[in-house]
């Protein structure tokens, strides 16, 4: 595989930079494919802002993987993404997605759900090491960006639980101060996709929990299925993503408030 990074300016919700945003993608992926000799390619992609270079590459099919509703992720321009994404619906071959509540709403006529796919024999392999061996159990563990789909509120009732031990593993984006400073809130940096399996089975609940709010129920974490692969008991919030699931059905338990987030890890243990 070869990864390119086109040059790009963050404003697409101003017309001269998306026309001049596409220009520049088009060119640096045409002269890409020119050095690999590729052509007729089938296109993918994963961010709607790439709406306006579909038909410039001489694709032979173009497919919009949606895995997220980004209009609803701060700090991102909704009207801009909105635009792009109703213009790529339109566009492209087909719009496949995680999860069927992602495909709600687009009016793209060509659709498909296909569920996250995880590498089973990664996940569930014997574990190397114990890397939380400096902590007394029981532990729970959050892996991931941490960031503003956290439910601060269910760590915190986790968190005053004197036996339990919570640890936030991941890049801490937006973490709370009193999690930050609590004695049995353990933050550890990222670690690598090769590391990450022994980081989970050292854990003896595996969380994730998200806040219930709009871009909370847009989700469809990847990351469950891998929580699940490694064989430990998976809680979750009782998010549409999640709960809709039918693969995950009597698999993850659910919780719909912090409460219950400490009665089902309680159940879990």
């Amino acid at each position: 595989m070869r990864r390119l990074v086109p040059p790009v300016v963050p404003a697409y919700g101003v017309t001269p930079v998306r026309v001049a945003n596409d220009a520049l993608v088009t060119r640096a992926v045409r002269a890409a494919m020119a050095e690999e000799g590729i052509t007729q390619p089938v296109l993918l992609t994963t961010i709607p802002t790439m709406a306006g270079v579909v038909g410039s590459l001489g694709e032979r099919a173009a497919v919009y993987l949606r895995v997220d509703d980004f209009a609803l992720w701060s700090g991102y321009d909704a009207g801009a993404i909105a635009e792009r994404e109703a213009l790529l619906c339109q566009v492209a071959d087909a719009v496949v997605a995680p999860a069927a509540h992602l495909l709600e709403g687009l009016g793209a006529d060509r659709t498909a759900v296909i569920p996250h796919g995880v590498d089973h024999e990664h996940f569930a392999g014997p574990r190397a090491s114990d890397p939380l061996e400096d902590l007394p159990r029981p532990r729970v563990l959050v892996a991931g960006r941490l960031d503003e789909r956290l439910d601060a509120g269910t760590l915190m009732t986790l968190a005053r639980e004197e036996d339990l031990q919570i640890v936030l593993l991941g890049e801490a984006v937006a973490v709370p101060g009193e999690l930050r400073g609590h004695p049995r809130v353990h933050l550890r940096p990222p670690v690598s996709y090769g590391a990450l399996p022994s980081w989970l089975q050292a854990a003896d609940v595996l969380l994730v929990p998200y806040a219930s709010s709009p871009l909370g129920h847009s989700l469809a974490p990847l990351k469950t299925r891998e929580l699940l692969a490694t064989g430990r008991p998976v809680v979750a919030s009782s998010l549409r993503g999640t709960a809709d699931d039918a693969e995950l059905v009597g698999l993850v338990r659910l919780a719909a408030t912090p409460e219950e987030m400490l009665i089902q890890v309680r159940a879990a243990l």
